[in-house]
């Protein structure tokens, strides 16, 4: 990732310790409404604590803002926001259409998968849905053949 890199770029210059802090809280979930977030088995602080992400990277330690602290100092500098609700899905995975959740990303987890061996096909109009998705995304089959729906939340279409 980044991190890493940038933590190795510091030893190469000759720091004898790196710690890494970001301004941002960390990204735990893929941002599900434009732009382009890996899967969330992507994201390095998916599922890891600071400890573990700060070994991951090879820093000493990691230390990410606090998501209640960013936005108390948001609402604190433009009283307007006070009754506001922040979209922070990629840091608390809290989505605000609701509609979000395990089979969503299972069945974009799986669709990355397939298209990284590029054997994905999407014009098999009998192939059954993935349950849960946001974006209409196709039918998934491989070669035609369609995995499993009961270990995949998968519904048929009608």
């Amino acid at each position: 990732t980044t991190s890493q890199e940038i933590v190795e770029m510091a030893y190469s210059a000759g720091a004898a310790k790196v710690f890494f802090s970001s301004a941002a809280p960390a990204v735990r979930y893929p941002n599900v409404y434009g732009i382009n977030i890996p899967t969330k088995t992507e994201l390095i602080a998916h599922g890891h604590d600071e400890e573990e992400i700060a070994e991951m990277i090879g820093a000493v330690w990691v230390a990410y803002q606090d998501l209640d602290d960013l936005k108390s100092a948001v609402r604190d500098i433009n009283p307007k926001m006070k009754e506001c609700t922040f979209e922070g899905s990629v840091f608390d995975g809290n989505y605000v259409t609701g509609d979000i959740g395990e089979e969503y990303f299972a069945a974009q987890e799986l669709k990355k998968k397939l298209s990284s061996i590029n054997v994905i096909g999407s014009a098999n109009k009998q192939a059954p849905e993935i349950g849960g998705t946001h974006s209409g995304d196709p039918p998934v089959s491989v070669n035609g053949i369609l995995p499993s729906t009961q270990y995949l939340g998968m519904k048929e279409s009608s």
